[in-house]
């Protein structure tokens, strides 16, 4: 979307956006005020320029009659995912400017078992919604969401149930509208199948991690039953994501969940780490057998956490399209089944477009590396590969040749100190001079500085250092749009302290070599699990010194996950802290594009 073009806006009008806007409105008698935000963050947010098309102090149109692409021009200052959750669009007319930046989504933030919002909406009813009070735009607001996020949760630590007055919120939304439904904090069940009773049209449904465990053995066959047959009513549900006990009856309980949704396109399960081979006596999940004996016709499954090897006998994988492998602590178990599957390999390789594959807790394991390469290797035409393979070793670049024609997105990393867990010169070469086609490219680099005063120029790379001849291998592809690098985090680096002076030294490296990348993304790399960093974007800017010569120099770029959603191999995660996926993004991406 191309935006408008700048005018200059009186100091007023900038100074105090909000009464603008809400002007705007008022000059409309047909719309109320419709904006409400938490905090002022507009005040600081606003941009100089987000008023255009001859618009002056003396008068103002009204909201309606400005141009759609003005309207989304407005909405997209709104920069951070914090003051997106605050607004509250109301009326259809901001709401449909607004679709670009916030889609179709709600998100209740930090709902308090005694927030105004709930208690008001205890005091309500659905036939008084046209009489809320003046302010409260809640009810007006639900009657139009197609999308349901409970982003946070807080109750009472001496009565630790959901808040009684969230029924309510659930009880205001008009039955078969719901399309998304997204728990991010905590669940339970009575509640969600109260939701899940009168939604009939839902398409994704999304309980994360250590959020929702389910545990059926607390479930009577009754209560089970009540339960799979409000899931069995969302014949439209696309895509499933929930975190389960690793025991038998919990496994056939989620396949008979699975085989009730005949549209399921995407599965995401995590598995706790406790496991029970043997089941429990009388269980009711082993009465009709030849049900579990169907194959699960998925295009996306991604498994987190100690899945064993029998859960993937039930997947088709000639339908599959996406597999995620993620933290899977015996690894090297479901990697060997995979690869004596009786299902032919030759057959999985003809759909199967991304592979991920993120080792945990696996130690200096030969055996396990073996397995991932021979797996690799196994498949044919991957257009997205995700290695990370803890502390075992980096796997042989001829692993990575069977997809040379047809990659264009890669990712390779390893934990550890010391440069044999980074590829040498000589290897990413062997990488590269295949993969020609590579549009998004991720790796750890041997970054070691020289002088820690001096970090600005190339002569502060160590001496003997591979770094310079990588980067120029990294340069010499055409269809680069984006590059991440990993490095070891170190206590005496000034780059710790200051990354733009890394990314300056990196790109002024490429720029010389000719690079034409668009994005750049550093992270360093701690050795403990229990800390993270946030990855760094920065744009290549070409510039000129004082003395005439042209360089290439990093500028931060804290919108690139927004303004270049399409590099999701960039954006990911890939270290063991992160348990599960983003799945406010992770859903809808998904179902749009079955390779990403």
């Amino acid at each position: 979307m191309a935006a408008p073009v700048h005018t200059k806006v009186p100091r007023s009008i900038r100074k105090k956006p909000r009464n603008y806007i809400r002007e705007l409105c008022r000059k409309e008698s047909r719309y109320e005020d419709t904006l409400s935000t938490r905090s002022s963050t507009w005040n600081t947010r606003i941009s100089p320029g987000i008023l255009s098309n001859g618009f002056n102090r003396a008068g103002a149109s009204p909201f309606s009659k400005l141009s759609l692409e003005l309207k989304q021009h407005i909405f997209s200052f709104i920069h951070v995912r914090n003051d997106r959750k605050a607004v509250r669009l109301v009326c259809m007319d901001w709401r449909n400017a607004s679709e670009y930046v916030f889609g179709h989504e709600f998100r209740t933030f930090r709902v308090y078992a005694d927030a105004p919002f709930l208690k008001t909406l205890s005091r309500l009813g659905p036939n008084k919604i046209l009489r809320a009070p003046p302010g409260f735009e809640g009810p007006k607001v639900l009657l139009a969401i197609q999308g349901l996020i409970i982003d946070h949760i807080k109750y009472h630590t001496r009565n630790p149930k959901y808040p009684p007055d969230l029924k309510e919120l659930f009880r205001f939304i008009p039955h078969g509208q719901l399309q998304l439904l997204h728990f991010t904090d905590t669940c339970q069940i009575d509640h969600l199948r109260l939701l899940l009773g009168g939604q009939h049209n839902l398409r994704h449904l999304a309980l994360p991690p250590r959020v929702f465990q389910f545990d059926f053995e607390c479930f009577d066959e009754k209560g089970l039953t009540e339960f799979k047959d409000h899931i069995s009513s969302c014949k439209q549900l696309q895509s499933l994501h929930i975190s389960i006990k690793n025991t038998i009856e919990d496994h056939d309980a989620a396949r008979f969940i699975v085989h009730a949704l005949p549209n399921l396109r995407c599965l995401s399960l995590d598995m706790m780490r406790t496991y029970n081979p043997e089941p429990s006596p009388g269980s009711p999940f082993f009465q009709n057998p030849e049900q579990l004996t169907k194959l699960i016709n998925l295009e996306v499954l991604q498994l987190t956490g100690p899945w064993p090897w029998c859960t993937l006998d039930h997947i088709n994988f000639r339908t599959l399209v996406v597999l995620k492998l993620r933290n899977l602590r015996n690894t090297s178990t479901i990697l060997r089944r995979l690869n004596e599957s009786p299902q032919s390999l030759a057959d999985i390789g003809t759909s199967l477009r991304s592979l991920e594959v993120i080792l945990a807790w696996v130690f200096n394991d030969t055996s396990v590396r073996d397995d991932l390469e021979l797996m690799i290797k196994s498949f044919s035409g991957l257009h997205t590969l995700v290695i990370y393979t803890e502390n075992n070793g980096l796997i042989n670049p001829s692993t990575i040749e069977p997809h040379a024609a047809s990659l264009r997105h890669l990712s390779i990393n390893s934990n550890g100190d010391g440069d044999e867990h980074c590829y040498s010169a000589e290897q990413v070469q062997s990488i590269l001079r295949t993969c020609q086609d590579l549009e998004t490219f991720a790796i750890r680099l041997p970054i070691h500085q020289r002088d820690s005063h001096d970090p600005r120029s190339i002569e502060g790379i160590e001496t003997g250092s591979s770094l310079p001849q990588i980067l120029k291998t990294i340069a010499m592809l055409k269809k680069l749009r984006a590059l991440r690098v990993f490095y070891p985090r170190s206590r005496n680096s000034s780059f710790d302290s200051n990354h733009l002076d890394l990314a300056n030294m990196l790109l002024k490296v490429l720029g010389y070599y000719g690079s034409s990348i668009e994005l750049l993304c550093t992270k360093p790399i701690w050795m403990s699990r229990r800390y993270t960093r946030a990855c760094l974007y920065y744009r290549p800017k070409t510039s000129i010194d004082i003395l005439g010569r042209s360089q290439t120099v990093a500028l931060p770029f804290p919108r690139a996950e927004a303004e270049l959603s399409d590099m999701e191999i960039i954006f990911e995660e890939y270290e063991c802290v992160n348990m599960g996926p983003k799945l406010d993004i992770w859903v809808p991406r998904l179902i749009d594009s079955p390779v990403f």
